[in-house]
C-alpha cells in the first residue's frame, strides 16, 4: 500500500494502517522533536504526544495536503506546548550552531567549553519561531523551498526570517562575550 492508501485506511479506523504510517514517520517525528527540545527524554515525550495528536486528528487530514508537512506542524506544536508547560527554553546542539556564527571554528568550540556555554545561552534566548527556522536550516539542512513548505510561507519570508534569526543569534552571542 502506498502512503495515500494507508492514510485513507487509517482514517477509516484501520489500526494496522496507522501503525505502518507511524513506523514510516517515527524517526522523523523524533528527530524534529529532538532538534527543538534538545533533551532526548523531552524529545521522546513530545514525539509520543505528537503521535497521539496525529492519531486523534487524522480524520481531519486533507489528502490534497502534504502528510509530512502536516506531521511536522503537529510535532512542532507539541514541542512548543511542552516548552511552555515546562517553563523552560532549550537550545540546539552546539554542532548545529557552529555554522551560524562564522567567527567560531569547530576546534575553538572543542577547546573552549566556555564558548560552548555562551553559544548555548545565546540560542536559548532566541524566540521559538527563530529557533525553529534555525533548526530546520542548520540542523536538518532543509532547503529554503522545503522550509517554506513546512512553515506554509513564501520563500522570501523564509529568507527574511532566517536572516533575522541568524542576526539575533549573533547579537545574543556577542552580548555574552
Amino acid at each position: 500500500m502506498d502512503e495515500q492508501e494507508l492514510i485513507v485506511h487509517a482514517q477509516k479506523g484501520n489500526i494496522d494502517a496507522f501503525e505502518q504510517l507511524l513506523k514510516k514517520y517515527q524517526n522523523y517525528i523524533y528527530s524534529v522533536a529532538l532538534g527543538i527540545m534538545r533533551s532526548p527524554c523531552d524529545a521522546e515525550d513530545a514525539a509520543q504526544e505528537a503521535m497521539f495528536r496525529i492519531y486523534k486528528a487524522l480524520s481531519g487530514f486533507r489528502l490534497d495536503a502534504s502528510f509530512s508537512t502536516w506531521i511536522y506542524r503537529i510535532t512542532i506544536n507539541c514541542c512548543t506546548d511542552q516548552l511552555r508547560s515546562n517553563a523552560k527554553r532549550q537550545s540546539l546542539p552546539i554542532e548545529a550552531a557552529e555554522n551560524i556564527v562564522e567567527c567560531i571554528s569547530i576546534e575553538e568550540q572543542i577547546e573552549n567549553a566556555h564558548i560552548s556555554e555562551q553559544m548555548n545561552s545565546a540560542i536559548e534566548k532566541l524566540e521559538q519561531e527563530d529557533k525553529e527556522i534555525i533548526v530546520l536550516r542548520e540542523m536538518h539542512r532543509f532547503s529554503y523551498d522545503e522550509i517554506a513548505k513546512k512553515l506554509n510561507c513564501s520563500l522570501s519570508a523564509v529568507k527574511s526570517r532566517l536572516f533575522r534569526a541568524r542576526q539575533q543569534l549573533r547579537e545574543n552571542y556577542k552580548k555574552l562575550q
